[in-house]
């Protein structure tokens, strides 16, 4: 039997996929979720990170990983250093870092622009119209309530906030260098994403299959997450021998 691995990138913890894997035990199907806090890495650069999530997979009989957004490029490289069963991608780059996800990740390094990932600036930043409002269809999945239970952990825990930190500012570096998957892979996309359009998106790895989360957003897997998870489970279902 497969195992679901949902991985989720800053600035989103583990609890975005809450209800993705809610319905994916409903439909008997096994899961997990993992995220930046969940990896001991030896050395916090690309490949220590991408080193503790292969050990995190291995463990893991039948391993399917699902990497949503920041969390692409880490998912990237661990697969190739412990090749998953499956790999679905989901808004995230495939290549270089936009330009403004470029300036959040530098503003991670700098020590000097890192006031804006205090809690009590970060939340309210988050949970307003200038962030993560413009990532959904509709602004108010992201209310105050689901942005502390989501995103709150990785900036009010002053050690994952660190951790969070240097990962933004390893980004830029990992998503450059990311090998392409070896392994049978998804891309999972919410079509109306214009931070990552899709698209776009699919010239990037072209041997892999362009499923579309119609009318999705950025962050379908918490706006549309039964779409989701039928998303994930159907590719698998169609692709891979279930052992």
């Amino acid at each position: 039997m497969h195992h679901f691995m949902f991985l989720a990138g800053p600035p989103a913890g583990q609890r975005m996929w809450d209800s993705v894997l809610a319905r994916i035990h409903d439909q008997g199907a096994v899961g997990s979720a993992v995220d930046l806090s969940d990896l001991r890495a030896e050395t916090e650069d690309p490949a220590g990170w991408a080193t503790a999530l292969a050990h995190r997979m291995q463990d893991v009989d039948g391993c399917i990983l699902v990497a949503h957004g920041t969390a692409v490029p880490l998912a990237r490289h661990a697969a190739v250093i412990h090749p998953p069963a499956g790999l679905v991608l989901s808004n995230g780059p495939l290549g270089p870092v936009s330009r403004p996800l470029r300036a959040l990740c530098t503003a991670a390094r700098s020590p000097g622009s890192r006031w804006w990932a205090r809690p009590r600036l970060a939340i309210p930043w988050l949970a307003s119209s200038a962030g993560l409002r413009r990532t959904v269809v509709n602004p108010y999945v992201w209310d105050r309530d689901t942005v502390v239970t989501v995103c709150g952990p990785l900036f009010e825990v002053p050690a994952l906030r660190e951790r969070t930190l240097r990962f933004l500012g390893s980004l830029p570096e990992m998503a450059a260098s990311a090998p392409t998957p070896t392994v049978p892979t998804a891309l999972l996309w919410g079509g109306s994403d214009p931070f990552f359009p899709a698209l776009h998106q699919s010239f990037s790895l072209p041997d892999s299959k362009l499923k579309l989360i119609d009318g999705g957003h950025h962050y379908h897997p918490l706006e549309r997450p039964w779409e989701t998870a039928d998303g994930v489970l159907a590719w698998a279902q169609k692709t891979l021998t279930t052992t």
